[in-house]
């Protein structure tokens, strides 16, 4: 198998799937298909309204779809592609509920079928960089990590009805469940969640800032403060500057600490103590910056898919993982609910 063809479903969020798939050499995007009436192609690709028409037509000639359609038609579109045996790129969050994600491990599972689910930061060289850093004992036992994701959304982005609509829209689940993510993926799995979220600054249906504490299963815990409703230039889409569409800033948003040292991210740079001087708070320290390219994790994500698709890979973002992501989320709302810590 040498070229694939894929489909892109739901141009809201799939743009960025287009343009990484017409970027890549091996790749035929065959159709896209959106909610609006754009003619019968678009880029010069065919265009549907329906993702059932488009899968009748021409699901026997793909080898695979990226999905980025709303939440509750994630268990759907995931059976439909079972049924033909039709490899998924599903963006995140895996769906709505706990529930539902249940629902598609079971389907994945049963039919065989391959998966990736879209959190796509595990492409990113600065956050494999970071988890390499962890995993190689850079900072020795890790103690803890501070996250921040703060920004000011504009009042017209709050216009489309399921960005206010509580159990779909609101940070934590569009945001900040990749920042959750992030911290299973470099730190490993958490074992216990507090949080408490609220709506009282911009007075929607859904959470506008909140704080979450974690515990994780090898004693490590983190903190995270999150608000989309403060200006800001400490939050990930903007600190990592790997999405042009954001305005760039050169701090750090997220904090990793361990026993022998300390790393920002995502400028990378590590603290320790100068060896020669011995350690203790008083003593001098030493800082280094690690090198590292900057990479689209969009692209990397697309070329991972296609690779799953060929059989050289185990997709890296399963059913199961971004289940445990979604319930680590929902354990947030839960304890701000009812004022206790969620064990996992």
């Amino acid at each position: 198998m040498s070229n694939l063809n894929l489909a892109v479903i739901g141009l809201a969020h799939g743009w960025k799937f287009v343009d990484a798939a017409m970027e890549m050499e091996g790749v035929n995007l065959m159709a896209l298909c959106g909610q609006k009436d754009r003619g019968a192609t678009v880029r010069g690709v065919p265009y549907y309204q329906g993702y059932k028409e488009l899968l009748k037509d021409l699901g026997s000639e793909l080898d695979g779809i990226v999905a980025a359609v709303p939440n509750d038609l994630h268990v759907e579109v995931t059976w439909e592609a079972a049924q033909i045996n039709l490899p998924v790129l599903m963006e995140k969050p895996i769906a709505n509920t706990v529930e539902e994600g249940k629902q598609i491990i079971d389907i994945v599972n049963k039919n065989n079928l391959k998966y990736v689910v879209g959190h796509h930061r595990r492409f990113s060289e600065k956050i494999n960089l970071a988890r390499s850093i962890c995993e190689e004992g850079k900072l020795g036992r890790l103690i803890g990590a501070n996250v921040l994701w703060a920004s000011k959304k504009p009042d017209e982005y709050f216009e489309r009805p399921w960005r206010v609509q509580k159990g779909v829209g609101g940070p934590l689940l569009i945001n900040v469940i990749h920042d959750v993510d992030d911290l299973r993926y470099i730190i490993g799995e958490i074992e216990a969640v507090q949080g408490r979220v609220t709506n009282e600054f911009r007075g929607n249906d859904v959470e506008d800032a909140g704080i979450a504490n974690f515990i994780f299963k090898n004693g490590a815990m983190a903190t995270l403060f999150m608000t989309d409703a403060s200006p800001s230039i400490w939050f990930y889409e903007a600190c990592a500057q790997e999405d042009p569409a954001f305005h760039p800033s050169d701090k750090d948003c997220y904090y990793f600490f361990g026993d022998k040292g300390s790393l920002a991210f995502p400028n990378m740079e590590l603290i320790t103590y100068n060896p020669e001087a011995g350690e203790g708070w008083m003593k001098p320290y030493q800082r280094y910056q690690y090198p590292v390219k900057r990479v689209n994790p969009i692209v990397e994500e697309t070329r991972h898919f296609c690779s799953v698709i060929k059989g050289e890979a185990e997709s890296k973002v399963t059913a199961e993982d971004a289940t445990r992501t979604l319930e680590i989320v929902k354990a947030i709302e839960e304890s701000s609910r009812t004022g206790k810590m969620i064990n996992l």
